[in-house]
Order: C-alpha cells, then sequence, then structure tokens
C-alpha cells in the first residue's frame, strides 16, 4: 500500500500529460514503481486521473457485439440520472446508456449490450 502524501504526488503526476520523450519515459517509470506497491484501488484512483474516466468502474468488449461496454457509478462520473439507479452502462460505440439500481445488475447487463442498446440489437439482427 503506497502512503497517502505518495499517492496524492502520483495523482497529481499523472493528471500532467508529458511534453517530451523524456518525460514520458520518467512518468512511465514512476507509474510502474508505484504499481508494485500500490493497491487495487489505489491503482484505479491513478488510472481514472490519468485517463479522466472519473466514476468509471469497468470497461470491457463485449463478446456478443464486438462493442465497448462501461458501467460507471453515475453521481462520480456527472451523469444525470434517477438517484435511486444509482449506475449507468454506456455502449460507447453507440453512446446508448441505461441506469440501473445495483452494481450486481449493471455486471449482469453490460456484457451483451443487445438488451440494452437498440443499435446493438439492429445490428445483431441484421448480421442474422
Amino acid at each position: 500500500m503506497l502512503p497517502a502524501d505518495i499517492m496524492r504526488r502520483l495523482t497529481s503526476l499523472v493528471r500532467q500529460r508529458p511534453e517530451t520523450h523524456a518525460e514520458l519515459i520518467e512518468w512511465l517509470g514512476v507509474l510502474i514503481a508505484a504499481r508494485a506497491s500500490a493497491t487495487r484501488a489505489q491503482w484505479e484512483r491513478l488510472r481514472v486521473a490519468a485517463t479522466g474516466d472519473a466514476g468509471l468502474i469497468q470497461r470491457r468488449r463485449s463478446r456478443a457485439t464486438r462493442t465497448t461496454a462501461s458501467i460507471y457509478d453515475s453521481a462520480a462520473s456527472g451523469i444525470e440520472a434517477d438517484p435511486t439507479l444509482p449506475y449507468t452502462i454506456v455502449c460507447e460505440d453507440h453512446a446508448t446508456c441505461v441506469s440501473v439500481a445495483t452494481l450486481g445488475a449493471a455486471r449482469e447487463f453490460a456484457p451483451d449490450p443487445r438488451s440494452w442498446c437498440d443499435d446493438c440489437r439492429e445490428a445483431a439482427e441484421a448480421r442474422g
């Protein structure tokens, strides 16, 4: 586990985009060294800081549709949703969103966007 002061400095570092090749090498070296000691939660915070994906819980490619589906914590990501439905599943390829009540439901529906993304469903039907 990384100490809090190190996490603060690393988070600040990853938010800055390297401008030169030398800065990029240094940036990657620091992250690789941090990876060895960081907990999973700390590594996730660093990844979110580096990519700007606030509230992202999971992103994966669907085997069923070959599209990318992501699960977000709606409040943390700034997605406006019903407060009783705190998780949002997004088809990144078609910009389709659906909000659900539990993380378990989000994890259940995300792998097959045909059940909630009209464009994925239509493409699958067209393929036969």
